[in-house]
């Protein structure tokens, strides 16, 4: 909406106007920042085009495949906005296929944009679909979440434990 892309409109001008020396992810930053700028000039298209710009720029060790989802579902999201449900469709199926067994949350996430539009094309069946798709991966995260935490209180337990062994065969 209008009033998100503007809370941005501050840091992007300061941005610009940074002196930023050559670093990782700067060229991607430049290029989400013009495709900010566009937005906020009512200029889809435009932003779309520097986003597009932006996921060839990645150029990180740490999880780049994230940025380039990212780039890709703003650009859905903007072709919602367009009316372009089926460019849209096509760029979330991408994101879809691409974060399969990698990035369960971008994949969710990219099933309940498409659940979404599918409503808007009045295609019931289709954005049932993906919203059940949705709640399955949402759940699966659940659970692997789960695991994980009580994975870590196993493992707190015992250190705890090895700490309290050692301290009395110390006091020994």
């Amino acid at each position: 909406s209008r009033n998100e892309t503007q809370s941005v409109a501050e840091e992007v001008a300061v941005f610009r106007h940074q002196q930023v020396p050559k670093r990782e992810m700067r060229a991607y930053i430049n290029d989400v920042c013009k495709a900010a700028d566009r937005l906020l000039r009512g200029d889809n298209d435009g932003a779309i085009h520097y986003l597009g710009e932006a996921r060839q720029k990645v150029d990180t060790k740490y999880t780049p495949e994230r940025y380039t989802v990212g780039c890709d579902m703003l650009i859905a999201t903007l072709l919602t906005r367009s009316g372009r449900h089926q460019q849209a469709i096509e760029v979330l199926r991408h994101i879809e296929k691409s974060t399969d067994g990698v990035a369960l949350d971008l994949q969710s996430e990219a099933c309940g944009m498409m659940s979404d539009v599918y409503g808007k094309l009045n295609m019931s069946d289709s954005a049932m679909a993906y919203h059940s798709r949705q709640l399955a991966l949402s759940d699966s995260l659940f659970r692997k979440q789960q695991y994980g935490l009580i994975r870590d209180m196993k493992g707190t337990y015992e250190i705890r434990k090895l700490d309290e062994q050692i301290r009395q065969m110390d006091q020994k």
